[in-house]
C-alpha cells in the first residue's frame, strides 16, 4: 500500500517541466514537497506511474463461458464431463464443476 497520496496532474506537470530545465531530483524534491523516490518513479516513466499492474493467476473461463456452462447443465441432463468436452475441451472437469457451483 502507498504511504501518501498520489502524485497530482499539477505535481506531475511541476515534476516535467522541472526536469526539463534541468533541475535535480533532489531541488525537485525539496521543492515539491515530495521525496526523491516519488519523483523518479515518475520521471523514469510517466506513462505508467499510478497504475497498477494485474497479479494473480489468469482466469480459465471467461464470462460468456460460464454462462454457456450454466445454461446447458441447468437446461438439460447431460454430465458434467460432457459439457466439458463440448464448450471448453482445454479446461479440467473439475474447473466446470466449480463453475456449476
Amino acid at each position: 500500500m502507498p504511504k501518501a497520496k498520489s502524485l497530482t496532474e499539477f505535481e506531475k506537470g511541476q515534476i516535467s517541466s522541472f526536469s526539463e530545465e534541468g533541475h535535480s531530483i533532489t531541488w525537485i524534491s525539496l521543492r515539491i514537497g515530495r521525496s526523491r523516490r516519488v519523483i523518479k518513479n515518475y520521471l523514469d516513466n510517466p506513462t505508467t506511474y499510478g497504475t497498477k499492474t494485474k497479479s494473480g493467476r489468469p482466469k480459465k473461463l471467461n464470462c460468456r463461458a460460464r454462462r454457456r456452462i450454466l445454461a446447458e447443465l441447468s437446461n438439460s441432463t447431460k454430465s458434467v464431463r460432457q459439457v466439458q468436452r463440448e464448450i471448453v475441451p482445454n479446461v479440467s472437469h473439475c474447473t466446470v464443476w466449480r463453475a456449476a457451483k
